[in-house]
């Protein structure tokens, strides 16, 4: 009998048949072995889900679960419902994992006594192979322990990415009590973060890479500026929103910075994309200006200045934006130009 804690490992998979095969091997072969491996096919049309019923004959700790496509958020909370471990994982099913993976996180868990294991991950494209074990001492791989406080913060820092992302993380389960990632919407790992963190009494990191996020044109982060961009502004706002629960003015204003930036990001790509949506345009611009009509006193007063600015208008301030960007090239250029001069004299 497995005395280890269970670890629900959930697969969300949909027209994934290129990826899916290294994704689910790296799972089977993880040197933690008190897995349960929830694979969830998101009503794939090719032949993903032939290959994953494959390894039901292979591996007995598989549940396979069908259902029609709803999107990844679904697919994760119908893994939620299911799963029985006492920790949860995610792993995306064009994407695969160290072999390591769990063992180190786990033990992160354990010597730190933390609710959530955080590792680091590498960008690698399609063509890479999995490394071998880590040789290396756990000790060695430990980079630091943080309390929510800290957390939060570092959602706007160095580690934003690292902190967002689903996959990179061991979750003691009570972290997704009565939370559940949003259906139809993109960026969903950002909507749901920073409610997971707010359970956190303390996390652990380990900057190595264990979650390996394969590269390929046709992911979401790869392709072109739509409308369904603008839920990643939602999804800031919710996190504004939620600091202003806990009635946090630090954070508040550093996610309304956040939030205010982003919207104004979107208007002009929006209005790049389809500058008949005026309708859109609008609504972003009257979120900005009631949130700066609300909330003035959070914001820096340079950037209080350029909201102002883009407020009268968006065209004079992309004009100014077009213009000081361009003296600052310049400048840039001409001063590494003359340090060159002056290192030949």
């Amino acid at each position: 009998m497995n005395t280890e804690p269970l670890i629900s490992v959930i697969i969300p998979v949909y027209n994934v048949e290129s990826y899916v095969d290294k994704c689910l091997k790296s799972v089977i072969n993880q040197s933690y072995k008190n897995l349960e491996i929830i694979i969830v096919n998101d009503g794939s049309t090719d032949s993903s889900a032939l290959i994953c019923r494959k390894y039901l004959t292979i591996d007995k700790r598989i549940i396979f679960i069908n259902q029609k496509n709803k999107g990844l958020s679904s697919a994760r909370n119908t893994g939620l419902n299911v799963a029985q471990g006492e920790f949860i994982g995610f792993v995306d099913s064009d994407d695969y994992i160290h072999s390591d993976m769990y063992l180190l996180l786990m033990n992160a868990l354990r010597i730190e006594q933390a609710d959530l294991a955080i590792g680091g991950y590498e960008k690698v494209f399609d063509t890479d192979e999995q490394q071998s074990s880590l040789n290396i001492n756990f000790s060695s791989t430990l980079n630091y322990n943080c309390t929510r406080s800290k957390l939060f913060n570092h959602l706007f820092d160095e580690r934003a990415i690292q902190t967002i992302i689903a996959c990179n993380k061991l979750y003691k389960r009570y972290l997704f009590d009565n939370v559940r990632y949003p259906i139809g919407k993109i960026h969903e790992d950002e909507f749901v973060i920073h409610h997971i963190l707010n359970k956190v009494s303390k996390a652990v990191y380990l900057d190595l890479p264990l979650y390996l996020y394969v590269q390929r044109k046709s992911s979401i982060m790869n392709t072109p500026f739509s409308l369904k961009n603008l839920d990643l502004a939602n999804a800031y706002n919710n996190r504004f929103k939620m600091f202003q629960s806990i009635d946090n003015n630090h954070l508040m204003s550093k996610a309304l910075y956040s939030y205010l930036s982003l919207c104004m990001s979107h208007y002009y790509s929006v209005k790049k994309l389809s500058p008949d949506k005026q309708d859109v345009l609008k609504e972003i611009r009257r979120n900005i200006t009631e949130n700066v009509s609300i909330y003035n006193s959070l914001l820096p007063p340079k950037f209080r200045r350029n909201i102002y600015f883009f407020i009268i208008s968006p065209v004079l301030y992309q004009t100014k934006h077009f213009v000081a960007s361009n003296i600052y090239t310049v400048v840039n250029k001409l001063t590494l130009k003359k340090k060159s001069v002056s290192s030949t004299l």
